[in-house]
């Protein structure tokens, strides 16, 4: 998808964390008001989403099959014509959304950042939701007597590893209204196998599927049945088997 003229409007931040051996959802760690980004912040924040729903490999436009209440698309709608103070209350909803998709222990916590804004000619409206997992680091600095090198500890977003998730919520227009366009960016997805996206984040988290593509299931299967008369999984006869790979080569 192409993000031409995108503006972020409002950013609010919360925290999921991880499950314990118990495998209940710990509460979010709610953020207490929207985030003031510097104009430095922001312009990277902004490049760090078109960067990403721009990379056709790794970000898929899917199916939305979740319409119901406190579904992300129920969410959405709500949130984009609110104030400020019910944007910030309204947008928790989203991290108790995630919390509970995150079932499985394996599943790391992370910044679930909550934005709004507008794109595009004509302005079309849009809610944006990343996942990002936190990481650690170093970083170079100098003063006016030495060269300083400190660790950094919960730092996000960098553009280098991509520990991170975006769903992407539009309104396009439609007549006299509008309906809802579903964009998700994983790293993890490939043009050959995106079932390597996470499940629990584009299904259980934004309530979508993936789109039915004849092509693709096509090229999948064959791809899979070559997999495994390769591997010997085919219980056939060396001649069945040998005549079986020539087909699928």
């Amino acid at each position: 998808m192409q993000l031409e003229n995108l503006k972020i409007n409002r950013v609010v931040m919360h925290e999921v964390l991880k499950r314990d051996d118990d495998r209940q959802p710990k509460d979010p760690v709610y953020g207490e008001a929207l985030e003031d980004l510097e104009a430095a912040a922001k312009g990277a924040f902004t490049l760090r989403v078109t960067e990403a729903l721009s990379t056709q490999s790794k970000s898929i436009e899917m199916h939305i099959s979740d319409f119901s209440a406190s579904s992300m698309v129920d969410i959405a709608g709500r949130l984009i014509d609110l104030d400020d103070t019910d944007f910030l209350e309204v947008s928790k909803e989203i991290a108790v959304r995630l919390a509970s998709a995150q079932k499985a222990r394996s599943i790391p916590g992370g910044v679930v950042i909550a934005f709004d804004g507008s794109f595009g000619v004509p302005e079309r409206k849009f809610l944006g939701v990343i996942k990002a997992e936190t990481q650690s680091g170093f970083r170079r600095s100098k003063n006016a007597e030495k060269i300083l090198t400190e660790f950094l500890d919960n730092i996000f977003l960098t553009p280098a590893t991509r520990l991170y998730k975006i769903g992407f919520l539009v309104q396009e227009p439609k007549d006299d209204g509008f309906y809802w366009r579903a964009i998700i960016f994983d790293s993890n997805i490939s043009s050959s196998h995106r079932e390597t996206a996470a499940q629990y984040f584009y299904e259980s988290f934004f309530g979508c599927l993936f789109p039915a593509n004849g092509a693709y299931e096509t090229s999948r299967f064959y791809d899979l049945t070559k997999e495994l008369c390769d591997a010997g999984r085919f219980h056939l006869t060396r001649s069945a088997t040998s005549e079986m790979r020539s087909i699928l080569s």
